[in-house]
């Protein structure tokens, strides 16, 4: 167990947990160590992710036992428990800690489903849970944003920033899915014609039915037919986590990992700004990736949570489009753009790059993170 100092957050993760399969929360990567990605079929894309982090969270987090420690951690991401025996019985395991110790319990989720729709189900009486997909207007105090972590992309690039000189017109990038556009015809095609029909007439949230990929589907068509900007999109015909054609499959090999990744990654980087908006879930990695490469967002807003969204002007980094506001994205876009002079327009993408290397990589998140836990456990340190 790691020597503890008054500045670092004490965390309680079970012995028990330290050596058993299942992957653990990237948080608690400094205190249990990395996992073998060869053995995930995210390893593909999560490999050296959060190696940065793993060392230089050592310097704010420490383990301790149940009786001293500021939180306790439930150390696998709560998806899992609806999937994995050993994480659910695991689970009930970390209530009884909870209930013997009355500390607070930290969660994670970084998945699709949005955690406002999970939460009658979440067994602890005092969580902070840290997740991806969240309804911004229904979410609660206890529940924060947290990015989808990415390596960084930069790196395929000699490390180096190059900045985009402004034009006349705003070049408008998007690469990836966006059914039920460049979707063979078919049933499914049909189901994502008829969401999309009902999106745009506003009677999804009537019916019940989820939006998906609908936003970001009207945004692209509304700026492929708009004037005002140079669409750059390359529509694919399955996302990039299709079970036989995408990232994680088995039949993705190194050099077909590495051309798709290269694609995507180059659109990015030759336009201007990039269409970010929700996907299955109420997030977009997209987002980050932009962020990442010193580009502009155009943040399609589904009442979608942001990380730091209490400190970080968010409509200063992205075109910031609500959802009642797509129909005019073409608009949106051209206005923001034609209100930055170049000095401007350099200096935002450089701005970009850096609210990502501050707040959305790894170290940089979990860094401020540990610094609002440790303020909300300042009465712990001062116990005798």
């Amino acid at each position: 167990m790691q020597a503890q100092t008054a500045d670092k957050v004490k965390v309680f993760v079970d012995a028990a947990d330290f050596s058993e399969k299942p992957l653990k929360a990237a948080f608690l990567h400094p205190l249990v160590g990395l996992p073998d990605w060869s053995g995930f079929a995210e390893g593909s894309i999560k490999e050296h992710v959060f190696d940065n982090y793993t060392e230089e969270g050592k310097q704010y987090l420490a383990l301790a036992e149940l009786a001293e420690c500021d939180y306790i951690a439930f150390p696998y991401n709560y998806q899992a428990v609806f999937n994995n025996p050993f994480v659910k019985e695991r689970l009930e395991a970390y209530v009884e800690f909870e209930r013997q110790s009355g500390k607070p319990v930290l969660l994670f989720y970084p998945y699709d489903p949005e955690i406002n729709r999970l939460l009658d189900q979440i067994p602890f009486k005092n969580p902070v849970i840290f997740a991806s997909s969240i309804f911004r207007s229904t979410q609660p105090g206890n529940v924060q944003s947290m990015p989808t972590f990415i390596k960084d992309p930069l790196s395929d690039y000699g490390n180096h920033l190059a900045l985009r000189p402004k034009r006349e017109k705003a070049v408008v990038g998007f690469c990836g899915f966006a059914t039920p556009l460049n979707v063979p015809w078919g049933k499914y095609r049909l189901q994502e014609e008829i969401r999309l029909l009902l999106y745009q007439m506003k009677l999804v949230g009537v019916l019940g039915i989820d939006s998906f990929h609908a936003p970001r589907v009207l945004a692209l068509k509304k700026l492929l037919h708009s004037d005002r900007v140079e669409p750059n999109f390359i529509l694919r015909s399955h996302s990039a986590f299709h079970s036989e054609k995408g990232l994680f499959s088995k039949q993705a090999d190194k050099n077909y990992l590495e051309t798709f990744r290269r694609e995507y990654f180059d659109n990015i980087v030759n336009s201007d700004y990039v269409v970010c908006g929700r996907g299955n879930g109420n997030f977009s990695y997209r987002l980050y990736e932009t962020l990442a490469l010193g580009r502009i967002p155009i943040f399609i807003d589904t009442d979608a949570a942001l990380p730091f969204q209490d400190r970080i002007d968010w409509h200063k980094y992205c075109v910031w489009v609500g959802e009642n506001r797509i129909r005019a994205i073409g608009r949106t876009v051209s206005d923001f753009h034609n209100r930055l002079d170049a000095k401007q327009f350099e200096q935002l993408q450089r701005d970009c790059r850096r609210l990502w290397e501050d707040y959305l990589r790894p170290e940089g998140y979990f860094r401020e993170v540990a610094r609002e836990l440790a303020e909300k456990a300042v009465p712990a340190y001062s116990q005798p």
